[in-house]
């Protein structure tokens, strides 16, 4: 059964205990006197390429957002020819839309908005930023930055991981290993988390930092969180 009129979505792994975009987005359609909603759906990856075809067919579905652990998969289900520009080569997606022609695309806000944040808190081409993480949300985000600063460090599990090395080299960006993040930090004068680490429900106080983190941060300024 569908939803009686139209309706956003966010897709997650669990949106209905922590996502704010339903009642973000709900006010936002009341106050442009619009009968629309926004759902938050819960769904297991072995079940997401069934939930995208339905949302696909659906013609009340509008669009909506992609959240933790599926941006990566959405693209791989959309196909290169339904990315936008944004979300092309690190094939991540977290926002859903209809083109002209009625057809589910894919695009990636997570970079940009990232970018405006650290542009609007003093970046500049000198800085030296070091993302921890790589996946859908630090990879639209270190896409967003690659060639704008002086360097650009990934702290990343997967520093060994022929995909994950190869994406990296079409950045342009060097993967370190967590356990040799140190000199790295050392020279970092950015910093952005960009793992589910501090997120609800299920890592809220966790975070990413070495144990040393305060003795090697020396020439940390400015300091920015994905979630």
């Amino acid at each position: 059964a569908h939803p009686d009129g139209p309706f956003a979505a966010i897709l997650g792994a669990q949106p209905s205990r922590g996502a704010r975009s339903p009642r973000l987005w709900d006010a936002v359609y009341t106050a442009l006197g619009r009968d629309w909603r926004m759902l938050p759906l819960d769904v297991p990856a072995e079940r997401l390429a069934d939930l995208l075809a339905w949302l696909d067919a659906c013609p009340g579905f509008v669009g909506g957002a992609v959240a933790v652990p599926h941006k990566q998969a959405v693209a791989q289900w959309l196909g290169t020819a339904r990315l936008d520009a944004s979300a092309q080569g690190i094939e991540a997606v977290n926002a859903l839309f209809r083109d002209e022609q009625g057809r589910l695309r894919g695009a990636n806000t997570d970079g940009l908005a990232a970018a405006q944040v650290l542009h609007e808190g003093g970046l500049t081409p000198t800085d030296s930023v070091l993302v921890f993480g790589f996946g859908g949300a630090a990879r639209a985000v270190v896409n967003a930055l690659r060639g704008r600063v002086a360097r650009l460090h990934v702290v990343t599990r997967r520093w060994e991981d022929p995909a994950t090395v190869a994406l990296a080299r079409w950045m342009g960006v060097s993967l370190i290993a967590p356990a040799a993040c140190g000199p790295a930090l050392e020279q970092a004068t950015v910093l952005v988390n960009g793992t589910v680490l501090g997120s609800a429900p299920a890592h809220v106080g966790a975070h990413p930092l070495p144990t040393d983190f305060t003795r090697r941060a020396r020439a940390l300024r400015l300091a920015f969180d994905v979630v």
